[in-house]
């Protein structure tokens, strides 16, 4: 409901493409993967088929959507379920899913859709933010989002620099900002997107490092809890190597 909501809302209010206006119901897009996937793993035999032609018809929600990372995850489970988490097999299904996407960027005749396929493909292509600063205007192909991914990067990567080992201080990257910046334009002055590199960035490699060791430690626990329900029956081999993706 909530998915369809948003999807409603932008079209009624023009915008056929980049669904991004509604900040919390959006994340419906990264959460719907999510949740198929889980169920295509329980489901019937029956059901997972009526699941897998749901599974694909997401998918021009997600390109039409703009949400990077709903698409990423997207492209990441596909890849994961149709190799039944055999992790030899999902690099390999994942570098097919990119050039699936190389195909599909040529394909697309929208400019806005197009410009997101770029940045997957492309992530560390910069928005030119110093022209925004300097005039007041974005350069032309350039995107509010790209232009501040692309000066949070560049002033996380001299932070690290200048802190690498403890980092500037949790939450300190918003507020370095709000302080030492407060004459960019307000899309400018956010946060870092990407989890790891605002880790680095707030907490540098020692702070890094503990958040690595949380999730490995999660990881084999529940390795450990999928086998003992695999040994007595509970769950199936693919269940038990796909459940910890």
């Amino acid at each position: 409901m909530i998915l369809a909501y948003t999807i409603t809302w932008h079209v009624a209010h023009g915008y056929l493409v980049g669904w991004k206006h509604l900040v919390d119901p959006r994340l419906a897009f990264t959460f719907l993967p999510i949740a198929l996937a889980g169920l295509l793993l329980f489901v019937n035999r029956g059901k997972r088929r009526i699941l897998w032609f749901v599974w694909a018809g997401i998918l021009p929600l997600l390109v039409l959507s703009g949400e990077r990372k709903a698409f990423l995850i997207y492209l990441f489970l596909t890849a994961a379920l149709l190799v039944r988490g055999r992790l030899a097999a999902v690099v390999p299904a994942i570098a097919a899913g990119f050039a699936g996407l190389f195909v599909l960027s040529a394909m697309v005749d929208n400019d806005y859709v197009e410009k997101q396929l770029q940045t997957i493909l492309d992530p560390l292509s910069m928005g030119q933010y110093e022209y925004l600063a300097a005039t007041g205007k974005y350069a032309p192909g350039d995107t509010p989002s790209n232009v501040q991914r692309a000066f949070a990067f560049t002033l996380s990567k001299q932070l690290i620099s200048e802190h690498p080992l403890m980092g500037v201080g949790t939450n300190q990257f918003k507020n370095i900002i709000d302080t030492d910046f407060s004459g960019l334009p307000d899309e400018l002055r956010l946060g870092i997107h990407g989890e790891f590199q605002r880790i680095l960035t707030e907490n540098g490699i020692i702070g890094l490092s503990l958040y690595l060791l949380i999730w490995i430690a999660a990881w084999f626990r529940l390795s450990r809890t999928l086998g003992w329900a695999l040994s007595h029956g509970l769950i199936g081999a693919a269940q038990a190597r796909l459940l910890p993706l």
